[in-house]
C-alpha cells in the first residue's frame, strides 16, 4: 500500500492511500489549512477508515512542485512540509520515497500508475528534495 502526498498549493492538502491505480481512497481538504498541524492527522484518519495502520505502508510518494505551476496560491511553506513528512515517514518505515511534479500526471489513477513504478527503482534511503519553481522573494533586512 502506497501514500501520496499534496500539499503544492495553500488552502489545499490531498492525500491519497492506494493498494493499486483501481482501488484507492482520496481525502482532501481545503480552506484555511496549517500542514504541519493536519497531515499526520489526516493521514491517520484514512488509514483508520480503512481499517489499515501507518506501518501497512510500503512506499511513499510526494508531489514536490513546482509550487510555481499551480493556478492556487503557491505554497512554498506548505510544499516544504509536505516533503519533510514524507520523507520523515519514509525514514522511519524504512520505505522508498519518489516524487512526482505537478505537470507529470493527467489525475489519480496516471499518478499512482507513476509513482508505483518509480518506486520500484529506488531505495528505502531515498529523499526527495522540493521543486519551487521560481527564484526565492526573499525582503533584505532593514536597519
Amino acid at each position: 500500500m502506497i501514500l501520496i502526498i499534496n500539499t503544492v498549493a495553500i488552502g489545499h492538502l490531498e492525500i491519497i492511500i492506494a493498494k493499486n491505480n483501481a482501488d484507492f481512497n482520496v481525502k482532501k481538504l481545503s480552506g484555511e489549512l496549517k500542514p504541519a498541524e493536519q497531515l499526520l492527522p489526516v493521514i491517520e484518519e484514512t488509514l483508520s477508515t480503512m481499517g489499515k495502520q501507518i506501518s501497512d505502508i510500503n512506499g511513499l510518494g510526494v508531489i514536490n512542485g513546482p509550487a510555481g505551476l499551480t493556478t492556487a496560491k503557491p505554497g512554498f511553506t506548505a510544499l516544504r512540509i509536505g516533503v519533510v513528512i514524507a520523507n520523515a515517514l519514509a525514514y522511519a518505515l524504512k520505505v522508498p520515497v519518489v516524487d512526482l511534479a505537478l505537470d507529470e500526471f493527467s489525475n489519480h489513477q496516471d499518478l499512482i500508475d507513476k509513482v508505483l513504478i518509480k518506486l520500484k527503482s529506488v531505495k528505502a534511503e531515498s529523499i526527495v528534495i522540493p521543486q519551487y519553481g521560481r527564484e526565492p522573494n526573499i525582503n533584505k533586512v532593514r536597519k
